[in-house]
C-alpha cells in the first residue's frame, strides 16, 4: 500500500501538470497502489510488485522520489545496480544529504523544469558511498541470509 509519507499525490500532480503542458512523461510505479489512486493519468503505469524490476531500467531513466522522508531507499540501490544514474527527489533532509541541489525539487513546476534537463540529474556513485557503507551492508546481508537459511 502506498504510505502517506511516500507522497504519491506529488507524482500524480507532476503527471497531470506535464500532460497539460504537452510534456511527454511516462511514469512506471513499482509496488502496490492504494485504491484511491486507481483513476490516474495515462502517463502513470502501475506495474505492481516485480522482483526483477531492475531489468526494466535503462541508463536514460530517471528515478523520481516524492517521499517526505526516507532512510536510504533500497530501491535506489537497485536502480543504481541496474545502471540508473539520474534521480530527482523531493527536497527534504534525507535527500539533501544524498544528492546535489540539481537533483532536488520543491515544487511541481521545478520538478517539470528539471525533468526536461535530464543530464543535470546525474549523481555520482561516491555520493552513495558517503551515505552507505558497502562493507557493513554486505556483512548485514550475509548475516540475514544465514539466519533465514537456518
Amino acid at each position: 500500500m502506498v504510505r502517506r509519507q511516500k507522497r504519491f499525490d506529488r507524482l500524480v500532480e507532476i503527471a497531470h501538470a506535464a500532460s497539460s503542458r504537452g510534456i511527454d512523461l511516462r511514469i512506471k510505479v513499482y509496488g502496490e497502489c492504494h485504491d484511491r489512486f486507481k483513476s490516474l493519468p495515462p502517463s502513470i503505469i502501475i506495474r505492481g510488485f516485480i522482483n526483477s524490476w531492475g531489468l526494466e531500467v535503462s541508463s536514460n531513466d530517471i528515478m523520481l522520489i516524492t517521499s517526505d522522508y526516507e532512510g536510504l531507499p533500497l530501491s535506489l540501490l537497485d536502480f543504481h545496480k541496474a545502471g540508473g544514474r539520474r534521480v530527482l527527489a523531493f527536497r527534504a533532509a534525507w535527500a539533501e544529504a544524498l544528492f546535489h541541489g540539481s537533483s532536488l525539487f520543491s515544487s511541481t513546476s521545478e520538478a517539470l523544469h528539471k525533468l526536461q534537463m535530464p543530464e543535470s540529474l546525474r549523481y555520482e556513485e561516491k555520493m552513495l558511498s558517503k551515505y552507505f557503507d558497502k562493507d557493513r551492508f554486505t556483512r548485514s546481508v550475509a548475516h540475514a541470509k544465514s539466519f533465514i537459511e537456518r
